[in-house]
């Protein structure tokens, strides 16, 4: 509510949640779930869910050197590291960082070294041999490493020689939690802090959380507002609605990370948002998993990775090892501004949905020309070559497909001038040689109709000479 009457008013989004929040720590002491945050090394008396994971990951650092943590973003691979495997090695000493802070101060005297988001290592360094020097330096030591990167960077990782011998085996897949799972995660805190829960909230938070890879941040937030509206004790369904849910937080993150975007990033994190949704007879959307690949390829490839990064920490998207989708089907259903662009665009979006599904056949046929678009197809891509934002929202392939049409259907219609004047002495040479033959196919009837013998029969098809005596012609056989 405070935000709303912010956001009328123009005031600082940011600023005031920040203020609310920190008042909000002071009057009810530290809540049991950490929202967005990841849980901490002292937050493992409120850890749940995850037992059996941690457990796996335990037994692999135990046995190897290095052993590194994959997984969708907002699956849960930082409170993995911090609340679970930190938390789990007391009798060790670790130290945790990410690739930056290891650049900047470096880690000295442990055993064990946790590199969380080992995905700035490809992010922010982009000379290859820097980043094998770091890698080195990384695994050279006496310590035992443990990285934690999003599952799209695996592959990137194993192309580092010296990861991809050190990670054989030796890989902690992190996935979406089991229901019961996400059950411990809604129950085990509440339960730490003295609190009871009411049947019927756990159930509507299941229900909106259930299957979704990136659920768990977002059901942490959910909980985490309904704690704040607790009563005597109590998390009650009508807090939990009050709160807005799984869905509600989904909602005010994706616009909270879109006004805090610049004009260019709104513009970019727009067409990424739009290449995962599909529209259909109702009035809305539904959601739609991509090829990472192809949303990569969206605008200028760069840009587009920082966009789906800031999206992706926000947890607005999830993305997988080659896959990225909406974090929350109710983003789709529900934000009202993504709704705003659907309505606004849903003829183009079939339109381009479709010019990309054409463009992708046409680079599996080795770009033949026979797959271009020509007529009705193509004269229906001028609209989105004309908007302003085509640059951003459309991938080279798809850019480069419409240029070929384009040019196919220019040189078919008005073909070169040498073209045309060798089609017109084809066409006269054409119908000499079909003239030719319908007067030898006659002079066939003509004499299997007279019963002409095969001697006559060839004199039909011999010169013949006439000698002219007074009045009379007469021919000279065998002339």
């Amino acid at each position: 509510m405070t935000l709303a009457y912010v956001r009328a008013c123009g005031g600082d989004i940011v600023g005031w949640e920040r203020r609310w929040r920190q008042l909000a720590r002071q009057i009810d002491g530290p809540p049991p779930y950490p929202g967005f945050a990841p849980f901490g090394m002292g937050d493992a008396d409120r850890f749940s869910g995850r037992e059996a994971l941690v457990a796996e990951l335990m037994a692999q650092v135990r046995q190897r050197h290095v052993v590194g943590v994959f997984g969708p973003s907002g699956s849960g691979k930082s409170s993995l590291l911090y609340a679970g495997l930190a938390a789990g090695m007391s009798d060790t000493r670790v130290a945790v960082s990410t690739p930056t802070e290891w650049l900047s101060v470096g880690v000295n005297d442990v055993d064990l070294v946790m590199v969380d988001k080992f995905e700035e290592l490809f992010l922010h360094i982009t000379d290859r041999r820097e980043r094998e020097a770091f890698v080195a330096a990384l695994l050279g030591g006496e310590h035992r490493v443990v990285l934690a990167a999003r599952a799209d960077f695996l592959g990137r990782c194993l192309a580092i020689p010296a990861l991809a011998d050190a990670l054989h085996d030796a890989k902690v897949l992190v996935g979406p939690m089991a229901e019961e799972d996400l059950r411990s995660a809604i129950e085990e805190p509440a339960h730490a802090a003295g609190l009871r829960i009411e049947p019927e909230m756990r159930d509507a938070a299941l229900a909106e959380a259930r299957g979704r890879a990136g659920a768990a941040p977002l059901l942490s937030r959910a909980m985490r507002e309904t704690w704040r509206r607790r009563e005597r004790g109590s998390l009650t369904l009508a807090g939990y609605r009050c709160g807005g849910g799984v869905v509600g937080a989904a909602l005010a993150t994706a616009e909270c990370t879109y006004v805090g975007l610049s004009h260019r990033e709104r513009m970019v994190a727009r067409a990424v948002l739009m290449r995962l949704v599909r529209t259909g007879d109702h009035a809305g959307g539904s959601c739609f998993r991509a090829a990472l690949d192809e949303v990569l390829s969206v605008g200028r490839s760069s840009e587009t990775a920082r966009v789906i990064t800031v999206l992706a920490a926000a947890r607005v998207v999830v993305v997988g090892q080659d896959w990225i989708e909406p974090a929350h089907e109710g983003i789709v259903r529900s934000w009202p501004r993504l709704r705003e662009w659907i309505v606004q665009d849903r003829e183009l979006l079939s339109l381009h949905r479709d010019l990309t599904v054409a463009a992708a056949h046409w680079e599996s046929t080795g770009r033949d020309t026979t797959a271009l678009y020509r007529g009705r197809c193509l004269a229906a891509t001028r609209e989105l070559v004309r908007r302003d934002d085509w640059g951003v929202v459309s991938t080279r392939s798809e850019r480069e497909f419409v240029l070929a049409s384009h040019d196919r259907e220019r040189t078919g219609s008005r073909p070169p001038h040498w073209c045309g004047e060798r089609s017109r002495a084809l066409g006269r040479a054409l119908v000499t040689m079909a003239a030719a033959a319908s007067v030898a196919a006659a002079w066939r009837r003509f004499a299997s109709e007279h019963g002409a013998s095969p001697a006559r029969r060839r004199c039909f098809r011999q010169p013949v000479r006439r000698a002219h005596t007074g009045g009379r012609t007469e021919r000279i056989p065998g002339a």
